[in-house]
């Protein structure tokens, strides 16, 4: 008996039903199928093998690996700072938004949420108003541009 079907990719194929199984897909769907199922069995067998070569040049090259972290630190200053707080913020279990520093001074117009004054665009904190360590979310509601010194004066303290 000759049965056509219609593939859920739309394409339309006819096979002899007589003994053999029903097909459910058309033969570009069970290729891509079977080339999608190697592929997640080639990842599964190579994952682990591919994490213990990374491990142990990791042992082995140790001081490359921190020459190369520190150089990039040096070029992704803001990138850096922004992994940290995220991460500070992620260990005491806060809320977590990224919070791009520039668009925190354009939102406060360019003041310091300490003293009032103007900040310099180039040197300011991203001051947490109420701070991570008491339970304060990393987001654009919780954080406002502070003067470097107003900010150390502040340290982990809530203002009124």
């Amino acid at each position: 008996m000759i049965v056509t079907f219609i593939c859920a990719c739309g394409a339309t194929e006819t096979y002899n039903k007589t003994g053999g199984q029903r097909k459910l897909r058309c033969a570009t769907c069970r290729r891509e199928a079977a080339r999608q199922g190697a592929r997640a069995h080639y990842r599964a067998q190579t994952a682990e093998y591919k994490r213990a070569v990374r491990q142990r040049w990791r042992e082995r090259n140790r001081a490359k690996q921190q020459k190369s972290a520190r150089e990039w630190a040096a070029r992704n200053r803001e990138r850096g700072n922004a992994h940290w707080h995220a991460y500070r913020a992620r260990k005491l279990a806060a809320h977590v938004e990224h919070v791009d520093r520039d668009l925190v001074f354009v939102l406060a117009d360019g003041v310091c949420g300490i003293c009032g004054t103007s900040a310099d665009p180039w040197s300011f904190h991203v001051d947490h108003i109420v701070p991570l360590s008491k339970g304060g979310a990393h987001s654009y509601a919780n954080t406002q541009p502070a003067h470097p010194a107003c900010n150390w004066r502040k340290n982990a303290g809530v203002l009124p």
